[in-house]
């Protein structure tokens, strides 16, 4: 087996490994990572006051 071929062939069992372990359908449940800031329109994770309710880290969330 030529260089090439064993390259080849590693290369393409590396992406056979990432591709059966890898979940047909992408996550849409979890919990937050940090603490988050929302008014009820929107949500984001910067880290200013202003009146802003906090999401408290380890919440349940659903993306929709």
């Amino acid at each position: 087996m030529s260089q090439r071929s064993a390259l080849r062939a590693s290369a393409l069992a590396l992406l056979w490994a990432f591709a059966t372990a890898v979940p047909a359908q992408t996550l849409r449940e979890g919990f937050l990572c940090c603490n988050m800031r929302t008014d009820g329109s929107w949500i984001s994770d910067i880290n200013y006051h202003s009146g802003k309710q906090i999401v408290p880290a380890g919440t349940p969330i659903k993306i929709t």
